[in-house]
């Protein structure tokens, strides 16, 4: 199918401006606000390599997303192709990258330069992009662009406060636990700490409030129960 582009609004701009998302009729927001995760659940029963976090504590959303098929539909800042709905006003959904500091703890407002907005009734999409040697913009809309719908996609806040368990191996009867603890996806070296935990005495695990069972190990995998996640 040939695709036929137009123009829905435009502009003119600076390639270096600033772009807010415009005001539209009855524009609001669709997100909701993050809420902490544990992986795995509890009760599972899990294996982990040596390296591999056995248990991992942070915050995500379940949102409703779209994946694009051709980056060249990405908006002019797009960095991926997860699109994550974010509002709707009259006669359109709207969507950031997800990649957008606006799905991070500081959260803020999506610039332009990261949005598409789809028609409802058509689902033709239009990413807002720069044109003309980048002396105008707008949303331009496209027919048979090919996406996908995510009803339920697990965001995650790339930058919140998250702690980790990971398995470094065993000795003997006593295996190697490493804890860690990160912040703008970064280890607060601070925080983190290895501790031995002798199974020849028990074979539970317990560090920062977290409670594991271990049923099996070796020197390159554990297998083990998530008894109770971090405080």
């Amino acid at each position: 199918m040939k695709i036929r582009a137009y123009i829905i609004t435009f502009a003119s701009i600076s390639m270096t401006a600033c772009i807010s998302v415009p005001t539209a009729t009855n524009y609001k927001s669709l997100l909701t606000e993050p809420v902490a995760y544990s992986i795995p659940e509890l009760s599972s029963v899990n294996e982990s390599q040596v390296g591999d976090n056995m248990l991992t504590q942070g915050k995500r959303r379940n949102v409703e997303a779209i994946e694009l098929k051709n980056s060249s539909y990405r908006p002019q800042s797009g960095t991926s192709n997860i699109y994550i709905k974010m509002a709707e006003s009259d006669g359109y959904f709207w969507y950031a990258d997800s990649n957008s500091p606006i799905f991070t703890d500081a959260g803020g407002s999506a610039t332009n330069g990261v949005t598409i907005k789809k028609h409802k009734e058509s689902g033709n999409l239009c990413p807002f992009q720069i044109t003309n040697g980048g002396y105008s913009a707008g949303y331009n809309c496209y027919e048979g662009v090919e996406y996908v719908e995510i009803p339920n996609y697990e965001l995650y806040s790339i930058d919140s406060f998250q702690q980790s368990l990971m398995y470094n191996g065993k000795i003997g009867s006593k295996i190697n636990i490493a804890y860690r603890e990160y912040s703008d996806n970064k280890v607060r070296s601070a925080f983190s700490n290895e501790v031995e935990y002798d199974m020849s005495e028990s074979n539970i695990i317990a560090y920062k409030g977290a409670v594991l069972k271990v049923l099996e190990y070796s020197n390159t995998k554990i297998k083990y129960e998530v008894i109770k996640n971090f405080n």
